[in-house]
C-alpha cells in the first residue's frame, strides 16, 4: 500500500520498508527533506532503480529513505509523471 502525494517532489520509503527490500543505497550524501510544516529531517540515503509494480504498470524509480514516516511508501511527482497518472474526482467526492 502506498500513498500518492501530488505535492511531493520525490519518492520516499520508510526505513522499515527499506530493511525488508534490502535495495542498494547511497548513504553518503547529506540530503534533508523539508515538510509542509517547515520542519527538516535528515534522509538516510537514496536507493536508485527500485522496481515498483502497481497492477500492470511496472517501472523503476529512485527513492529516498527516511527514518520515520507516516506511510511505508510515498509516491511523488517523479512516479506520477513517468506513469502519466491521472486523477478523477467524481460528483460523489470519490477519487479514482
Amino acid at each position: 500500500m502506498a500513498l500518492i502525494d501530488h505535492g511531493s517532489e520525490i519518492n520516499l520509503m520508510s526505513m522499515d520498508f527499506y530493511k525488508k527490500g534490502k535495495w542498494p543505497i547511497n548513504a553518503k550524501h547529506g540530503w534533508k527533506i523539508r515538510a509542509a510544516t517547515r520542519a527538516t529531517k535528515k534522509l538516510h540515503g537514496a536507493c536508485p532503480n527500485v522496481r515498483v509494480k502497481i497492477n500492470d504498470v511496472e517501472i523503476d524509480q529512485h527513492f529516498f529513505v527516511q527514518e520515520t514516516s507516516s506511510h511505508l511508501v510515498i509516491l511523488g511527482e517523479p512516479y506520477i509523471t513517468v506513469t502519466c497518472m491521472e486523477k478523477k474526482v467524481l460528483d460523489n467526492g470519490s477519487v479514482h
